[in-house]
């Protein structure tokens, strides 16, 4: 009997880390997908923005280009495709680039004519916040 309880304790303790490094692991596409996710909101643009990694050093103008920017972008998913529905985990799996630090997170947009496409986001790591990479500065 006690080996049995050892047993499935040892059986525990492996999926608790299997499942914690699956999700360290795929920790950038969860954060690229809530990013999205904020799309879904017409007050969530403001937040988007916040999670390029270069935004809290934006001067005004620039900012508020980029901020005109998404909304120009939500614009043109509803003339194509009446909106976006959902963001989910793209089955793809991100992928680092060890040499610069930028991780691809493949997600999928869900859009309201019941099309989708999957996308990759560029993402870095900032502390302990995975943060959208933008390269054009």
């Amino acid at each position: 009997m006690h080996c049995a309880a050892v047993c499935c304790t040892m059986l525990f303790l492996l999926l608790t880390a299997c499942s914690q490094k699956e999700a360290a692991d795929n920790a950038a596409q969860q954060a690229a997908r809530d990013y999205y996710s904020l799309l879904l909101d017409e007050h969530g643009v403001e937040d988007f923005v916040e999670g390029i990694c270069v935004a809290d050093s934006l001067p005004d103008g620039y900012r508020e280009q980029l901020l005109v920017a998404v909304q120009q972008h939500i614009s043109n998913i509803e003339q194509q495709h009446g909106g976006l529905n959902g963001v989910v985990l793209s089955e793809t799996p991100q992928h680092a680039d060890s040499r610069t630090g930028v991780v691809d997170a493949f997600i999928t947009l869900q859009f309201a004519d019941s099309t989708q496409e999957e996308i990759v986001v560029p993402m870095t790591k900032r502390g302990e916040k995975w943060l959208m990479y933008y390269s054009g500065l």
